[in-house]
């Protein structure tokens, strides 16, 4: 089975094949004894997001996110759920459960509860490309692929607002209203926190070369109560060659010379 995934740099389209897998849990049996390591094979590194829900109302705003990996990830707006998992007999089964412990509001900390409930009841398993159904006997829960609920946007056309800088191993929200533009004629214009800059560029899928940069000369002071200098970290990114970069929705994140800065798309 496959469907067409755009890449949102390139404009191309690509497929992304599947195995067809028959998981109705009361069908299971005649679908084959690999179906069940079939559906595991098909979810790993997948994330889904919540299409519709029968047998009750999400809270307002918010989306069930499932992620799958080595564990399975839940999250819906308050704490994160998750543990190890398995498919067997068309069941999702949860091999333990854990959660943050975040203070939520009653209505949200209620759909936790919800979601826990669900996960650790051995839901049947339906994984119709591109969609994935839990279900129970009270609820019906339908998740698109991330990919196509929610595709990563490009990084040209869209002002970037930084909201987390950092290096390799810690990130701090203190950006000094760094932003950046990636136009579509080949030029870039960043404010780094205390200067306006510009310059050309020219990327790929996970690259961008800067050069030909200039700034508007302002006078820079360094600040000594934060733990990265926005200014100066906005800069010692741009002249690495080349800039790494990754979209993820409506986040970029551009890094070099071991620090990062992370953008979100202005709404």
């Amino acid at each position: 089975m496959a469907f067409a995934v755009v890449s949102s740099q390139t404009g191309q389209v690509g497929k992304r094949f599947l195995t067809a897998v028959c998981v109705v849990a009361p069908l299971a049996a005649a679908c084959g004894g690999g179906t069940d390591q079939a559906m595991e094979a098909s979810l790993v590194g997948r994330e889904f997001l919540s299409e519709s829900v029968e047998g009750r109302e999400l809270v307002a705003d918010t989306v069930v996110r499932i992620t799958f990996g080595s564990e399975l990830h839940v999250y819906a707006g308050c704490n994160h759920l998750g543990g190890p998992y398995r498919v067997d007999g068309g069941r999702l089964h949860m091999a333990g459960f854990s959660s943050t412990e975040i203070g939520c509001n009653p209505e949200l900390a209620e759909q936790d509860d919800w979601l826990q409930d669900l996960l650790t009841g051995s839901p049947s398993v339906v994984l119709d490309e591109p969609r994935l159904t839990l279900s129970n006997a009270a609820t019906r829960l339908t998740l698109l692929d991330r990919e196509l609920a929610s595709p990563d946007l490009p990084l040209m056309g869209i002002h970037w607002i930084a909201n987390g800088i950092g290096d390799e191993g810690a990130v701090t929200s203190t950006t000094g209203g760094m932003t950046m533009s990636f136009r579509e004629d080949g030029t870039v214009e960043f404010f780094t926190g205390c200067q306006q800059g510009s310059g050309d560029y020219s990327a790929d899928d996970t690259t961008i070369s800067v050069r030909n940069l200039v700034y508007d000369g302002a006078n820079c002071s360094t600040p000594t109560d934060v733990p990265f200098n926005p200014h100066t970290h906005l800069l010692s990114i741009l002249d690495a060659a080349p800039v790494s970069y990754e979209i993820e929705e409506d986040r970029l994140t551009i890094s070099g010379d071991g620090r990062r800065v992370i953008f979100v798309a202005e709404q």
